[in-house]
């Protein structure tokens, strides 16, 4: 209830104190006299615009206000009715020079306010924070005091765009990375993004837009990055909102991604990750067309795997399932551990000049001496000079050399399994004796003579001959 000042009060115009009193001012109470009484009304009136503009910004405080400004009006009138009435055109025109520009502004405010609200409106429908930026950016003090429940709503937008701003900068991170783990971008952005679904309601499709666009940056550059994704997306547990979206890119995606991420760590020889990622898609996508590129993948692996072992093949073999399988004929052959001085005389079509064509891998052991095919005795020629005197004995006019068969342990391993087929100590025969043996000695050290045990010297066909067990298949 608005106490009655009881102070005397000149003759007024009952209809200028109201249109005083409608201009929130308290001017009808001085028109009247009523100085204290004016002077009340108008700090309640400023604690009523304060508490709308900072407080509560509730659309019941605007009704209170709306009150309290018609309860200014008809207090008014009731004074004045009630003091020496009198109609007063000066009055008259001076209270509706300070209400008049009062309630038109008060008005356009009001207007202009329903505009911004109904451009935030379509920015939140739209899920543009772009345009909800605008919006916000024309909200001023005005804004807030004559309708400060659209301003709270801009905030409200302002602060849903600033947390989705921050979340996808996260996501656009765990796309962009250089690393093949980006869970915890991947864990910061969601959890922004159901953040702003949580305590900002009304905002659920600018958290959609966001979702679209993190989408869209999808695949990234590098596909070992979108499988991380892409598996983080698929363990992530359904929300049941708009987050949700985001798992529809894995079925389209993750296959591709899978196959061209093992392809790239098999070509960087990361080759347990390559056949991680290979065999995925083998046990999670058996009917998509992505699986027989694994396949393709794993079979590429598994000669990286052997073309990148070499000699320690021998220790561990490993299968390339691509090569054909060993059989009774002619099945080529890559040899380790033995020098070319073998292998290149054998026949071409025995030869594999990479692992990708071979049937077979040989692995050899030290070559050593085998059985004596013949001793002969080497005189020295004229001019050589003499071997070291050992006292007490007289020095030899020449040296015998007894020449060996050649033997080689070698194992052989299908390569389409790795499984171990042959198991043999080639013997490899030849020419002994020569008229003319040579041997090489250093110049440094005394002139002792030719080795006492030589190797055979084989011809072609004694290589042959020597190596068909291992080659021709049984």
């Amino acid at each position: 209830m608005i106490a009655h000042d009881t102070t005397s009060a000149p003759g007024a115009d009952p209809l200028a104190v109201v249109i005083g009193n409608g201009s929130l001012t308290g001017f009808g109470y001085l028109m009247l006299g009523r100085r204290r009484l004016a002077a009340g009304t108008g700090l309640v009136t400023l604690l009523l615009v304060i508490t709308q503009a900072a407080v509560f910004r509730a659309r019941w405080l605007e009704l209170v206000i709306v009150l309290w400004w018609l309860a200014l009006m008809a207090h008014g009138w009731l004074l004045a009715s009630s003091a020496r009435r009198a109609t007063l055109l000066g009055q008259r025109l001076v209270a509706a020079g300070l209400a008049v520009p009062v309630l038109l502004g008060a008005g356009l405010l009001r207007h202009d306010a329903a505009t911004v609200e109904r451009t935030l409106d379509v920015a939140r429908a739209e899920g543009s924070c772009a345009l909800a930026r605008d919006a916000v950016d024309r909200i001023w003090l005005g804004h807030r005091v004559i309708d400060a429940p659209m301003a709270e709503r801009g905030d409200a937008a302002a602060e849903a765009c600033r947390r989705l701003e921050f979340a996808e900068a996260a996501l656009s991170n765990a796309v962009a990375t250089t690393i093949d783990r980006p869970d915890s971008d991947l864990r910061l952005g969601f959890r922004g993004l159901g953040r702003v679904l949580a305590e900002l309601p009304g905002h659920e499709p600018m958290v959609v837009a966001a979702v679209e666009r993190f989408r869209d940056r999808l695949p990234a550059d590098d596909p070992c990055v979108t499988a991380a994704v892409t598996d983080w997306l698929g363990q992530r547990p359904a929300s049941g909102d708009a987050l949700d979206r985001a798992t529809e890119v894995v079925a389209r995606l993750a296959p591709a991604a899978l196959v061209e991420c093992g392809n790239d760590l098999t070509t960087s020889q990361v080759f347990d990750q390559a056949r991680g990622r290979y065999q995925q898609v083998l046990d999670d996508y058996p009917d998509h067309e992505a699986a027989g590129l694994a396949g393709v993948g794993m079979q590429d692996l598994e000669l990286a795997v052997v073309r990148t072992s070499g000699g320690s093949y021998c220790r561990e073999p490993k299968p390339y399932s691509r090569a054909a399988p060993y059989a009774p004929r002619i099945n080529r052959v890559v040899f380790y551990n033995l020098t070319d001085e073998y292998t290149t005389r054998l026949p071409a079509d025995w030869r594999a000049g990479d692992v990708a064509d071979a049937v077979l891998i040989a692995c050899a052991d030290s070559v050593a001496l085998g059985a004596a095919v013949e001793t002969c005795f080497y005189e020295r020629k004229p001019g050589d000079l003499p071997p070291l005197t050992v006292p007490g004995r007289q020095p030899l006019p020449g040296h015998e050399v007894t020449f060996h068969e050649i033997t080689i342990p070698i194992q052989a391993y299908e390569l389409r399994t790795g499984r171990r087929v042959v198991e043999t100590t080639v013997a490899i025969r030849g020419a002994s004796c020569p008229k003319v043996y040579e041997y090489e000695t250093s110049l440094s050290l005394p002139n002792l003579g030719p080795p006492g045990s030589a190797r055979v010297i084989p011809s072609d066909a004694d290589l042959m001959a020597a190596f068909e067990p291992v080659v021709i298949g049984r």
